[in-house]
C-alpha cells in the first residue's frame, strides 16, 4: 500500500495557501507577518530589552526544557531574529535563550 502525503505547506479546503492567497482583504503572507510581530516570544531581538523579566532555557536544560526566571542584563545575539530564542545574560550571570517574556516593565 502506498501512502501519499501533501508537500510541505499550509492548506485550506484542499488548496495550498501561499503568499498571494487572499483571505478577506489581506494576503496570507501579510496576516502571517502581523501575527508573528504581535507575539512577543523572545525570538525577535527588538522585543527583548535589558531590564525585562524573562524565562530562559539554559544550555544544560535544553533537553528537559526547564525554565530559569531572571532579569535581562545583556543581549548576546547580534542578529534581529533567532529561531530558538535570543541569547541573553541575566543579572545573576546565567546565559540562555529567551523562551518567554514575562514582563517588560520590571
Amino acid at each position: 500500500m502506498m501512502i501519499t502525503s501533501r508537500p510541505p505547506g499550509l492548506y485550506r479546503g484542499g488548496k495550498k495557501i501561499n503568499n498571494s492567497t487572499k483571505i478577506g482583504e489581506f494576503s496570507f503572507g501579510k496576516l502571517l507577518f502581523y501575527f508573528l510581530h504581535l507575539t512577543m516570544d523572545g525570538r525577535n531581538r527588538a522585543d527583548v530589552k535589558p531590564g525585562m523579566l524573562v524565562n530562559i532555557i539554559l544550555k544544560k536544560d535544553q533537553r528537559s526544557g526547564n525554565l530559569t526566571e531572571g532579569i535581562v542584563k545583556d543581549l548576546l545575539t547580534s542578529s534581529s531574529y533567532h529561531s530558538r530564542g535570543i541569547k541573553v545574560r541575566l543579572t545573576d550571570g546565567q546565559v540562555g535563550r529567551v523562551a518567554e517574556i514575562i514582563a517588560d516593565d520590571f
